[in-house]
């Protein structure tokens, strides 16, 4: 080995031990060599695993490398009471963007990371789903006096959002993993079970009185602690609604027909369980104010619209909007910016769209592009900003513990800033009008960057061991050249489901 390479260790051993250097020159070079080595040796190399919040996670297994005893020996680890666990330095010289480092923790979803080093050397661990129903029940409250005027007053129960999470947002997530079923003169109707209809009477197909009474609403959340909802009010024409839904329409081809018109918001502390909670729905008004059109979109496609505000930390989602090519709609938020918003953003996602229910399979999770922007509201209505979207991913193909990944180009002032492969279990919850799955993540992978191949490490047992339906999830993010490279504002996914029997 070159001695300037031995001096370059020699130097990080004296840091690491407090040696002085005066006192290293008098030795001879093959001192030195010996020293600088042992010194190597005999430091620590630190992986730190984290959760969300930052927390260090108590007796998580780490491991360095694809399989155990590769490539060193003792390459399995246990963090300590402060998430830490410690291998010797003397790996600091392999090439870390190569070799995955997997942690696990009992209440954690399993996570394989490239890219880990001395520098950046901490791993976030993402909460498993709780293993009991985390559920908030209860009513909507706030609708004054309900006439029958063949306007429907309704409200749905939107879970708040993180920011990190608003690019891949999906519409199930905003519905439910469930559907609540009411009868219309005889034929019974998939409603979300996030839907809260107070009693009203109206009249179908013009003189038969027909009353709907779906005052609860359900919001399930994938573990405990501190949740935010929001509570919107919307109305929408029942006769023409109605008839879409026995016409086989989906619920998202007639989300249009819900006028959004005022919401509140909340942040809850919530145990695992049911617990009940009523909502109002008048504390703020919403008014139409964000002006978007479905530029750019492809026939075969539609554009989800969505706009959020912010406040506390998350986001809560105040109009959904479907727009086909060329179609211009205008997103309701509040009617007043304040303080306490800390920001609003509009999530726009290109998707498949086939309308009838039949071909409807695999609308919110098939393949989805999506770019979040953020929206500076004035006093009068503002235009959305024109974004350009990641071109679609073709779905990940296997052979043999090989996962094949496609990629975006890196192109029109767009860049990659990361990827992520999510393995996933998916169980069918309707087929209906709304084609809902509930969605277990397993095995998560992260990487700097685009990626054309993933090895799965062995690492105890196979998640897939159990029989049913899994899901492989594989996205990347990226920002606009323009921006600050840390905002991530540009999201591609696509997915392809495996059945082991």
């Amino acid at each position: 080995m070159r001695r300037d390479l031995w001096m370059t260790f020699a130097v990080c051993a004296l840091v690491q031990t407090g040696c002085s250097i005066e006192n290293i020159e008098h030795q001879s070079s093959e001192k030195l060599s010996d020293f600088s080595f042992m010194a190597q040796a005999n430091a620590k190399f630190q992986i730190v695993v984290v959760d969300e919040t930052g927390k260090g996670v108590v007796g998580a297994t780490v491991q360095l490398g694809a399989r155990p005893g590769t490539p060193f020996s003792g390459n399995v680890l246990k963090t300590d009471a402060n998430g830490v666990a410690e291998a010797s330095s003397d790996q600091w010289a392999r090439d870390w963007n190569e070799i995955p480092v997997t942690a696990e923790a009992p209440g954690f979803v399993r996570a394989t990371v490239y890219g880990v080093s001395k520098e950046e050397n901490r791993i976030v661990l993402n909460r498993a789903r709780s293993q009991g129903k985390t559920e908030l029940i209860g009513k909507t409250t706030g609708y004054g006096r309900l006439t029958a005027n063949g306007t429907l007053d309704v409200s749905l129960v939107f879970p708040s959002v993180l920011e990190k999470d608003l690019g891949r947002l999906e519409l199930t997530s905003l519905i439910g993993a469930g559907v609540d079923r009411v009868s219309v003169y005889g034929q019974d109707l998939e409603l979300p079970e996030n839907l809260s209809v107070p009693q009203q009477t109206e009249t179908f197909m013009g003189f038969i009185p027909v009353t709907l009474n779906k005052l609860q609403y359900r919001v399930r959340f994938p573990f405990e602690g501190d949740q935010g909802v929001s509570a919107v009010r919307a109305q929408f024409d029942f006769k023409k609604t109605v008839g879409d839904l026995r016409d086989g329409k989906s619920f998202f081809d007639i989300i249009n027909r819900f006028q959004f018109r005022s919401m509140a918001t909340r942040t809850l502390s919530l145990k695992s369980g049911a617990q009940s909670y009523d909502l109002p729905i008048d504390e703020t008004r919403l008014v139409p104010k964000i002006a978007v059109q479905g530029s750019g979109v492809p026939q075969g496609y539609a554009m989800i619209a969505i706009a959020a505000q912010g406040q506390a930390g998350r986001f809560a989602v105040s109009d959904v909007k479907r727009l086909l090519p060329g179609e211009k709609q205008t997103l309701m938020t509040v009617e007043k910016v304040s303080a306490a918003v800390d920001a609003i953003r509009v999530v726009r996602s290109l998707k498949k769209y086939q309308p009838s229910r039949t071909d409807f399979s695999g609308y919110d999770y098939e393949e989805v592009s999506s770019v979040v922007s953020p929206v500076t509201l004035s006093t009068s209505a503002v235009a959305a900003p024109q974004v350009r979207f990641f071109e679609f991913l073709k779905p990940v193909t296997t052979s043999g513990r090989s996962v094949h990944l496609d990629a975006p180009t890196a192109s029109g002032g767009v860049a990659i800033a990361q990827g992520r492969l999510m393995l996933s279990m998916v169980k069918s919850v309707s087929s209906g009008s709304l084609w809902l799955v509930d969605k277990t993540p397993i095995w998560e992978f992260r990487f700097r960057g685009a990626r054309s191949r993933i090895d799965l490490p062995s690492f105890g047992s196979d998640p897939w061991a159990a029989k049913g339906r899994y899901r492989w999830e594989h996205e990347y993010a990226g920002h606009d050249v323009s921006t600050v490279q840390g905002e991530l504002t540009h999201h591609v996914r696509t997915a392809v489901d495996f059945v082991i029997q």
